[in-house]
């Protein structure tokens, strides 16, 4: 989940703290945004229900939900919610997501292409 000043965003890893996805790789792509993380949907789901966030990056594949799952019950509570799915999987992916998302970034991909994505997005908002 990111913050700037205002702006926050959360961030579903699938991965633990360590991996290359971890927390610290979000705070160094959105810098000077707030990053809150959760290791799963579940989590995810909770924190989202507790506060309120600027950018929700989900990864596709998670243990105990899929990314567009997730993404079709934050969708629910706030139908207006930027959402970025991250996947290794994007051709399978686009045209069969259970509901619309900001954005769909394959991976592997550059730090610098998802802060680029990422402020277009923002700029719509």
């Amino acid at each position: 989940m990111l913050h700037r000043g205002s702006l926050r965003s959360a961030v579903e890893l699938d991965k633990p703290a360590g991996t290359p996805f971890d927390r610290s790789f979000y705070e160094f792509v959105f810098d000077g945004h707030i990053v809150e993380t959760a290791t799963n949907g579940r989590e995810a789901l909770a924190r989202f229900e507790k506060d309120k966030f600027d950018l929700v990056i989900l990864d596709y594949e998670m243990p105990d939900i899929r990314g567009d799952e997730l993404a079709l019950l934050i969708k629910a509570l706030a139908p207006n919610q930027s959402i970025v799915i991250i996947t290794g999987y994007r051709e399978t992916v686009v045209g069969s997501l259970l509901t619309d998302v900001d954005l769909i970034l394959s991976k592997p991909f550059d730090p610098q292409a998802l802060r680029t994505a990422t402020n277009k997005i923002f700029a719509r908002a």
